[in-house]
C-alpha cells in the first residue's frame, strides 16, 4: 500500500501543469503562504503550507513539488522546469502546518503552485487538490 501511495503521488505531482483544468483548487482550505513581499534573485524565501480542511491531506515534499509561475500581463506561466522526484507520501492533519524554503528566480511578480490529494473515507489519498501562493516581488 504505501509503494502504491508514494507511486500515486508521484504520477499525480508529474502531470499536475497538464491537467491543471481537471485539478480542483482548495479555495481557503488548504493555505500555501510565502512570508515575504518582496526579494531579492535567488535567494531562499520561507514557506508555509496550512491544512485548515478538516480533513487529513496528503503531499509531497514541497521543494520539489512545488513549481513558480511567473505573471505576464494578464496571466501566469510556468517559470520553471517540473523536477522529477521519487517522494514519501507527507501526511499533513487538519490544522497543522508545514514549512519549507525554495530558491526565487530571476526579477518579476512569481506564486508558487502546489498539489496533493484528500484522504477519503477508506484512508487512501485520491482526490488531487492544486493551491496556489500569494505574490512575491523579485527585484
Amino acid at each position: 500500500m504505501r509503494r502504491f501511495r508514494t507511486f500515486f503521488l508521484v504520477t499525480v505531482l508529474a502531470t499536475l501543469g497538464a491537467c491543471a483544468g481537471s485539478v480542483a483548487s482548495t479555495g481557503e482550505d488548504v493555505l500555501l503562504t510565502i512570508t515575504t513581499a518582496t526579494a531579492p534573485p535567488n535567494t531562499e524565501v520561507q514557506v508555509t503550507l496550512a491544512n485548515l480542511s478538516g480533513e487529513t491531506v496528503g503531499h509531497g515534499v514541497l521543494p520539489c513539488t512545488a513549481s513558480w509561475e511567473r505573471r505576464e500581463g494578464d496571466t501566469w506561466v510556468t517559470a520553471d522546469e517540473p523536477r522529477v522526484c521519487i517522494l514519501p507520501l507527507l501526511i499533513l492533519r487538519n490544522g497543522k502546518s508545514t514549512k519549507f524554503t525554495v530558491a526565487t528566480l530571476g526579477e518579476g511578480t512569481y506564486r508558487l503552485v502546489t498539489g496533493g490529494s484528500w484522504e477519503d473515507r477508506r484512508g487512501e489519498f485520491t482526490e488531487i487538490f492544486m493551491v496556489r501562493s500569494n505574490t512575491i516581488t523579485v527585484k
